[in-house]
């Protein structure tokens, strides 16, 4: 009889040793399965962050030195991995807390708003570096003969020490707003801060006050070169924390929701899209699809003035090539709000009034806005009187007898 029982013991003993062990190995498999998709989602992050950031950057960074350029690559790849990291966590929390039916229907939930900060904060600070990085290699190059920089490490050096310049009170999200929210007093002092930052590593010397205050002469031919220096370096942050200020509102969203949506992509299921037949179009009337026609050919003539205007402003400033971070997009909203103006008036711009209305038109906003750097920021700052300026001088010099706008 014990035997008997002892046997049956036994018996239990290893279908709960196996039972056991099947537990332990289905949470080692699920575990790993957590795991690969973290490292997954993080792989897919950093990707897509890499592809968006270049588009960012590359305009920024394009007549950096190839040194220069290479650290900074370098550089931005370490930080886009971290990056990616900290997003996909975020992001894979916010699924999970989730099903795929009720992360579309709230689309704006919290979580969702922590990734989207997130994102937008990445591409905040890689913009701000990249633009700073790129005053640095212009003045570095422009006063070759006074700087004192050694290749090797000047980027890597620079991004350390610009790092807690940038900080914000130890909120890590909170880059965007400080940009977008500057204060006169905190735009003097961000301004003081990266100057004296980019004179040091420029120079090698520190910014002695008399340099900051240009005290050294009145007009800058009797300016010492220390302090030329310095007051083009601080030309260059103001123009910098101007644009920058625009692209945060304008253009950083844009970019955040397009890799949100990547993501999501992804990991829910796509709905369908029931797709309607087209009615089939009606016959035009040939009086009505030629001036169609026409309309079409003018709005393409004010493209080619629009887009020569942009290419004159920018190399009006010494060969600059500001901070356009999305050229064409630039070019289309100007030419829909300029031709908006035009819409309803007797103007029409033609292959062969159009490069001389370039010229005019250029002559009128430079004049207007005082110089060619006015001109340009009020293009980046998306200033809607340029843009009615603009068609206010088309209208006037088109409205004026033909041989005093055609060859």
């Amino acid at each position: 009889m014990l035997k008997k029982f002892a046997g049956k013991m036994c018996c239990c003993s290893k279908k709960q040793r196996r039972h056991s062990s099947v537990q332990t190995s289905s949470y080692h498999t699920q575990a790993k399965r957590n795991i690969d998709r973290e490292t997954s989602m993080a792989q897919s992050v950093q990707s897509v962050l890499s592809v968006k950031m270049n588009l960012i950057i590359e305009p920024i960074v394009e007549d950096v030195e190839k040194v220069e350029y290479n650290q900074l690559q370098k550089q931005f790849s370490r930080e886009t991995q971290t990056a990616a990291e900290d997003i996909a966590q975020s992001f894979t929390e916010y699924i999970s807390s989730k099903d795929a039916e009720s992360v579309q229907s709230s689309p704006r939930s919290q979580k969702q708003k922590g990734v989207r900060a997130k994102i937008c904060n990445f591409f905040a600070r890689m913009f701000a570096k990249a633009s700073i990085c790129r005053i640095f290699s212009q003045v570095k190059t422009k006063y070759h003969s006074e700087a004192n920089v050694s290749d090797d490490d000047a980027v890597n050096s620079l991004l350390v020490d610009v790092e807690p310049v940038l900080q914000t009170g130890g909120d890590p999200l909170g880059l965007i707003h400080r940009l977008q929210n500057l204060s006169r007093d905190d735009m003097l002092e961000l301004t003081g801060d990266l100057s004296d930052l980019l004179y040091s590593h420029v120079t090698g010397d520190r910014a002695l006050e008399s340099v900051r205050e240009g005290s050294l002469g009145t007009e800058e031919s009797d300016l010492h070169p220390a302090a030329i220096i310095y007051n083009d370096i601080r030309n260059r942050v103001v123009c910098f924390l101007s644009l920058t200020g625009w692209w945060l509102e304008n253009q950083v969203s844009r970019y955040s929701e397009k890799v949100l949506t990547l993501m999501e992509n992804e990991t829910t299921a796509q709905i369908p899209q029931v797709t309607e037949p087209e009615p089939e179009p009606e016959r035009e009337d040939p009086t009505v699809a030629a001036e169609a026609e026409h309309r079409q050919v003018s709005k393409t003539c004010l493209r080619f003035v629009i887009s020569t205007l942009i290419r004159k402003v920018r190399k009006a400033v010494n060969g600059d090539r500001s901070f356009f971070t999305d050229l064409e997009s630039t070019i289309q909203r100007m030419v829909d709000e300029t031709w908006a103006q035009l819409k309803g008036t007797d103007v029409n711009i033609l292959s062969r009034n159009a490069e001389n209305l370039v010229k005019v038109v250029f002559r009128d906003i430079r004049r207007k806005w005082g110089s060619s750097w006015g001109v340009l920021v009020a293009i980046e700052r998306g200033d809607p009187e340029l843009l009615q300026y603009i068609a206010t001088s088309c209208k006037n010099h088109l409205m004026k007898p033909r041989s005093s706008i055609c060859c």
